[in-house]
């Protein structure tokens, strides 16, 4: 692997940790970084989620929706999501057509660098320390 070639790598590594001070299993995810624009000067190589074990699906899709500044209605729909829900079914739990959905999921993915629901909450997980 050399350096700055790091797009081609998507093998995400997770190793859990004890925190030394009050011994709280965390979960540690490395993830390669997106593609950026050539106008950008510089270039994250990867991302590092630590998550606290203890956190739920709610903590996570919270925490995603800060990290990636999701809206409060793309939020819904992850969390939707997250139960293991079709997309149409979460739309319709969530009292909007599936059209909508479909756009909301999609601005979800550009945000977090996704292509796909069982990607995103890979990632989603990922900050549950599941």
């Amino acid at each position: 692997m050399t350096s700055g070639h790091l797009e081609n790598y998507t093998t995400l590594t997770d190793v859990t940790l004890l925190l030394s001070d009050d011994r709280i299993p965390v979960t540690v995810q490395a993830f390669p970084a997106g593609a950026t624009s050539a106008q950008e000067k510089i270039r994250p190589a990867g991302l590092i989620y630590i998550a606290d074990t203890r956190y739920t699906r709610e903590d996570a899709t919270a925490a995603m929706s800060r990290l990636y500044k999701l809206s409060n209605a793309e939020k819904k729909l992850v969390l939707a999501l997250s139960d293991g829900s079709y997309l149409s079914e979460a739309a319709e739990k969530l009292g909007i057509t599936r059209n909508t959905a479909r756009n909301q999921i999609q601005s979800v993915y550009d945000k977090t660098g996704t292509r796909r629901q069982q990607e995103l909450l890979v990632r989603l997980l990922g900050l549950a320390g599941r």
